[in-house]
């Protein structure tokens, strides 16, 4: 019959100490996961185009910015930063923010608020157009009224 090595606890500490340091390294891939996907709403669409949540590292949030004045300018808002940063992480996670100046890259067309159809305010407008006197421009202005989604 073949014996089996008994391990000691001694032999795991290491595996368990990995696992915690890469519990660490999760939760910080998921805070700036997190930051991310949220930065228009932390720092508004102004900032959001030049701006950029690089790295996170001993509470200190280092942010990528096109240029060293938009650094001055989060500096001066860094309250309201933190604040909007600790509601979207659900706590105080991060105590400090760092500026890097470097190249933020992001593609302008993208379309952040897809705009709703909707056919709000349509059945105003055919009020306004019942009541041209012409009314040749009031039949266009109906089939154009009639084309909307």
């Amino acid at each position: 019959m073949k014996k089996f090595y008994k391990p000691n606890l001694d032999d795991f500490l290491p595996m368990i100490a990995s696992f915690k340091k890469n519990e660490e390294e999760i939760q910080l891939n998921f805070f700036l996961y997190k930051l991310k996907n949220e930065w228009q709403n932390i720092v508004g669409e102004g900032y959001f185009w030049d701006t950029e949540p690089l790295f996170y590292r001993d509470k200190t949030l280092i942010i990528l910015v096109n240029h060293s004045t938009y650094s001055l300018e989060l500096n001066a808002n860094k309250s309201l930063i933190l604040k909007n940063i600790e509601q979207v992480l659900g706590g105080k996670y991060i105590e400090k923010l760092s500026f890097k100046d470097g190249f933020v890259k992001k593609n302008r067309n993208l379309k952040l608020y897809p705009k709703k159809q909707t056919l709000e305010g349509k059945e105003k407008l055919i009020k306004i157009i019942e009541k041209e006197e012409d009314e040749k421009v009031r039949e266009k202005l109906l089939e154009l009224v009639k084309l909307m989604k």
